[in-house]
């Protein structure tokens, strides 16, 4: 994966911009969190650029995201990208609870279909 780059993504970031539209069209809520990775590697060359590129759609839409990428020290995952289950897990759960209710509730559509 080291040698991809922002284009090798433009597939995605498409798929993510027909998410967001839909979404939109829709009425639905959308959170996005930026999902842990440990600190004990390094990130491949263009996941600092496919970030940015992200967020900006993200943020263009106001959809709320929840940067969690680079917040855990390494004894809390089991491997590159999964948190332990003793202490990551919990850990993580409780982050994304807190955060998910500082939000409050999403407004509900006003459509009776």
């Amino acid at each position: 994966f080291g040698a991809m780059t922002l284009k090798d993504f433009k597939d995605n970031l498409d798929a993510l911009q027909w998410v967001l539209q839909y979404a939109d069209e829709h009425e639905l809520a959308l959170r996005v969190i930026w999902m842990p990775w440990n600190k004990g590697y390094a990130d491949p060359p263009y996941v600092a650029s496919l970030k940015e590129a992200v967020n900006a759609q993200l943020k263009a839409k106001d959809v709320p995201t929840l940067d969690l990428m680079h917040t855990y020290e390494p004894r809390y995952f089991h491997d590159l990208v999964h948190l332990n289950r003793e202490a990551g897990a919990p850990l993580f759960t409780k982050e994304v609870d807190t955060w998910l209710n500082s939000l409050g509730k999403p407004s509900k559509s006003s459509s009776t279909s």
